[in-house]
């Protein structure tokens, strides 16, 4: 099983801090989805 973070849960007025701290657990990858909210709903955490 390979586990990727994703930004869907992070704190949007936070990003940079997120992302440093997952920068400092070295993960190898980052999920990311672009919704547009036409082919798909905008919800996220």
């Amino acid at each position: 099983m390979i586990l990727h973070p994703s930004l869907a849960s992070a704190n949007p007025l936070h990003y940079g801090r997120e992302l440093t701290a997952l920068d400092n657990l070295d993960f190898g990858s980052l999920h990311l989805d672009i919704e547009d909210s036409s082919f798909i709903n905008n919800i996220t955490f």
